[in-house]
Formats: structure tokens, C-alpha cells, sequence
């Protein structure tokens, strides 16, 4: 089961960036749902929501991603106070585990990006498949990405141009609405 509390309030974000947050969610339900694994949105704080749907369902194992921001290492020490489940942290989003590229808070990207290079062989490799869940699960919330508050934008927003959802490692072209990106605009990280 892959769960998912949205917070009411994070970090200062607004409509549009809850909106691109919950349209995120919504097609990460769907590829999980082709392979049968349940997913589920709470809404509220996570230290409140979470150790609730816990107990409730009586869950064996609390996997968790690893993330540097204060509010989230928040979140997670008071879901675990409030739990005693075993608790496995892992850091997914980064190609490189940020553990193992420093100890300390890094102030420059100058000083950081040589560190995540040495490592880069060390980790990087292909994405594994995800497979099918050998036995489908029942009985658990259905997600409801409509009447989300968030996921309904104030009037005026209509979402970043395509060209700018479908670019990972290049810039995107020339368009009626993305204007060209020159090198001296754009950093290192996309090249």
C-alpha cells in the first residue's frame, strides 16, 4: 500500500503548485493501480492522519522516504512517536543517497555537485520494473483527487506549457509559449 497525506498548508505553496502536486499523485494512483497495489490519500498532518491509518490497518512495516527538509524529518519523528511499527527509511528520490555524499548541511551547489559525481558510478543503474502484486488488496479508501481543496486552482492558472511538462535533459524549443533558453540562462544541472 503506498500512502500519501496532503497537508493542508506546506511550506508557504499556493493553489497551482498544490495542483501540479495533486495531478502528480493522481497519475502515480493510476500506474500503481494497473500493477494492483493500493493507493491512498490522507488529508490532514501527517502526524495526525498517518499513525491513524496504521493502526487501523493493522500495517507490519512503515516505509519511508528520506527527506532533508526540516518539516518533513519533523513529520516523520512524530508519526514514530506515535507508532511502534518497524520503520525502514529510504532515500528514493535521490540518484545518489544524500547520506552517503555528505554529513553535514552543504551551502553551494560548487562544493555538493563534486561530491555526488565521485558517487555517481557507484549508484547510478537502471530503474527497476515495478511488477504486479501478486494479490489484490480490499477494503481500503479509494483516492478522491477531485474535491481536494488544493487540486482546484483560483481562476487564471492553467499550468506550465507543455513544452516545459515533457523536458527532462534538454531545453525545451522555441515556441509561442516557451521563449528560447540560452546557455548563459540555465544551469549546468540540465545539460
Amino acid at each position: 500500500v503506498v500512502v500519501f497525506c496532503l497537508s493542508p498548508a506546506f511550506l508557504g505553496a499556493g493553489p497551482r503548485q498544490y495542483d501540479f502536486l495533486v495531478q502528480g499523485l493522481a497519475q502515480t494512483a493510476r500506474a500503481l493501480a494497473d500493477k494492483l497495489i493500493p493507493f491512498v490519500l490522507l488529508r490532514g498532518q501527517p502526524e495526525e492522519e498517518l499513525p491513524v491509518f496504521l493502526h487501523t490497518h493493522r500495517a507490519g512495516l512503515l516505509v519511508t522516504d528520506f527527506d532533508p527538509l526540516r518539516i518533513k524529518r519533523e513529520w516523520v519523528a512524530r508519526v514514530l512517536e506515535r507508532t511502534s511499527l518497524a520503520v525502514q527509511e529510504v532515500d528514493a528520490h535521490n540518484i545518489v543517497p544524500a547520506r552517503q555524499v555528505s554529513t553535514k548541511q552543504e551551502y553551494a551547489a560548487r562544493t555538493f555537485r563534486p561530491k555526488v559525481q565521485r558517487l555517481l558510478a557507484e549508484y547510478l543503474e537502471p530503474f527497476p520494473e515495478l511488477t504486479q502484486h501478486p494479490y489484490p488488496l480490499h477494503g481500503l479508501p479509494e483516492p478522491d483527487f477531485q474535491n481536494t481543496p488544493q487540486a482546484n486552482p483560483m481562476p487564471g492558472t492553467s499550468g506550465p506549457p507543455s513544452c516545459l511538462t515533457s523536458w527532462s535533459y534538454r531545453p525545451p524549443p522555441a515556441t509561442a509559449d516557451c521563449a528560447p533558453m540560452s546557455p548563459d540562462t540555465t544551469s549546468n544541472v540540465v545539460r
